[in-house]
């Protein structure tokens, strides 16, 4: 697979007298975003709505709308001293509230130094607190009102600045939560835009953008399970689409390159940001417990040092879990920084984590906040030599005095205890493919983990849909419901779910999934039949059940036997 340049350009650290304290404010300014948006474009058309500058892109509302097909928008976002980032324009114009213009400006910078200058890349997902239908209309509101942010933040100096140096993010913003091609188009428009475009250093190149979405708006539909080439800035992009966003994909080794200029890749998985999985081997042993603490809905931290590898780490941890319904059972933020207007409401140390909350974080004070959570993954750069261990990976349950919280190495835990064995000879591959350092192994390793939990899933869920089948009424049972005319009236649906039948039929017919022993066999599901992800599930087959009883009812059961 061809690596696109851009996706993460870095320098040597900043100098001392660039701190924090001075490059980002801990707390936002006493000035609300709203005041700021009066001081620079006069009253709001609405309260609550700042009116935002629009970049003179000058599509028609039909160009607009077949865009947004793929890409909600874009926003610059620039450093005020005395505010911190703030969203200076966008394309097209947004409803956007005062508290989501604050959310993107945030979430689009780091929030400690990365580096003196260069450019990195990471990703973010926003509740927003306006119905997305005032942002792209006619947009089904039953959809969850969050919306995808990927980053390209550019640090440069630049001497007319009281810093000495000017900071800039170009944010992609979409409905839809494909990292791999989002990451992979903006690691191709994020160098073009942030090149001098003759108004100083990281000037916005209007030229690039609109070719970016002249681009966007020859893409064509966007059709769950159909392979697509899309072209962007002269490149071509073989994309996946899966059947649904929490659909499996089915997995196979990636095309050879046709020519220079085309690069394969699913629109789901990470692969393209450098595989996280394989910055150091000691996170490779304890993929199996993450699995375990995703599909039970437990909350999972991913603490570190830069947004760009915790939100990458994010994304993997998802992929994880594909074929459950993590996008309504679980709450996804690969980036989430002090100042989002949800962090007081997830991240309490007085409170347990939410469950299903999957949560990335780079700033120490957030990270003790969740020092009670039961699954914690700590990312930790270390200096090294070679590029393959510039991370160090730990996973623990609970504090660890002696390293300030979180980042132990390996799997550390007072409470919980993995319910089902590893596979070794998948694990030996993956360590195999780290020691190599050949890409190529990697990205087919990366392949064969995807796969790999892929069908855990399918066998976890196998006992379950073996079990529903004998819930579903038989020709007979319909035929001679339909005969009663208050029964008639009702639509056919599945018979109740009873957990006692349920665990007989798993003590008679057993689960393919490799447990290590009966016993935490009958645990894991009594925990799992809890869970918010098994409600969601089971109400889905018994949707879909009653769909297809519903047409056969309505073309005749037919005479009983």
């Amino acid at each position: 697979m061809t690596r696109p340049q851009g996706l993460k350009i870095s320098g040597p650290s900043l100098p001392a007298s660039l701190s924090r304290s001075i490059s980002l404010p801990r707390r936002v300014s006493e000035r609300s975003t709203a005041d700021i948006s009066e001081i620079e474009h006069g009253h709001d058309p609405q309260p609550g709505f700042p009116k935002l500058n629009v970049l003179p892109i000058g599509l028609d509302s039909a160009a607009v709308n077949r865009v947004q097909r793929w890409v909600t928008g874009i926003a610059v976002v620039d450093f005020d001293i005395d505010q911190g980032p703030v969203v200076c324009a966008v394309y097209p114009s947004m409803a956007l509230t005062t508290s989501d213009v604050s959310n993107i400006a945030f979430s689009s910078f780091p929030d400690s130094p990365q580096f003196e200058e260069g450019s990195q890349m990471h990703s973010f997902r926003l509740r927003l607190t306006h119905s997305t239908s005032a942002i792209i209309p006619d947009y089904p509101t039953s959809q969850p009102l969050f919306i995808n942010g990927f980053s390209y933040f550019t640090q440069c100096k630049d001497p007319s600045s009281r810093r000495g140096y000017r900071q800039q993010a170009l944010v992609l913003l979409t409905l839809h939560s494909y990292p791999a091609l989002f990451s992979l188009v903006l690691s191709l428009l994020g160098p073009t835009h942030s090149r001098d475009g003759g108004g100083g250093a990281g000037s916005t190149d209007i030229g690039a953008l609109k070719h970016a979405f002249s681009n966007w708006e020859n893409w064509p539909d966007h059709i769950l399970g159909e392979s697509v080439v899309l072209t962007f800035l002269d490149t071509e992009i073989k994309v996946d689409v899966p059947h649904g966003v929490d659909e499996q994909l089915f997995w196979s080794n990636p095309a050879g390159a046709q020519g220079s200029s085309r690069i394969y890749t699913p629109c789901i998985p990470h692969l393209l940001n450098a595989i996280p999985l394989f910055a150091a081997s000691s996170l490779l042993p304890n993929l199996w417990a993450i699995w375990e603490n995703l599909v039970l809905c437990e909350p999972i931290l991913v603490c570190g040092d830069s947004p760009a590898l915790v939100s990458s780490v994010i994304w993997w941890i998802v992929e994880l879990g594909r074929g459950l319904p993590l996008s309504h059972s679980h709450d996804i933020r690969p980036y989430m920084t002090i100042n989002d207007t949800d962090c007081s409401a997830l991240i309490n140390a007085k409170r347990p984590g939410k469950a299903g909350l999957v949560l990335g974080v780079t700033n120490p004070w957030l990270e003790k906040q969740c020092m009670h959570w039961g699954c914690a993954i700590s990312l930790k750069s270390t200096p090294a030599s070679s590029s393959k261990a510039r991370f160090m990976f730990g996973i623990g349950s609970g504090s660890d005095p002696a390293n300030g919280g979180f980042g132990t190495h390996g799997w550390k835990s007072r409470s919980y205890k993995r319910y089902i064995s590893k596979d070794r000879s998948l694990l030996k591959k993956l360590e195999d493919a780290w020691k190599g350092g050949n890409e190529r192994e990697q990205v087919e390793a990366t392949l064969l983990l995807a796969q790999h939990f892929n069908a855990r899933t399918r066998e976890l869920l196998l006992p379950l849909t073996r079990y529903l089948n004998t819930l579903i009424p038989s020709p007979a049972e319909l035929a001679a419901s339909s005969l009663g005319t208050s029964i008639s009236a009702a639509a056919p649906r599945l018979k109740p779910f009873s957990r006692t039948a349920f665990f007989a039929s798993l003590k008679d017919h057993g689960c393919p999934l490799p447990f290590r022993s009966a016993k935490q066999r009958i645990q894991f599901y009594e925990r799992w039949l809890k869970c918010k992800a098994f409600g969601i599930w089971l109400a889905k087959q018994e949707e879909i059940v009653r769909s297809v009883l519903q047409k056969e009812k309505e073309g005749g059961y037919g005479s009983a036997p």
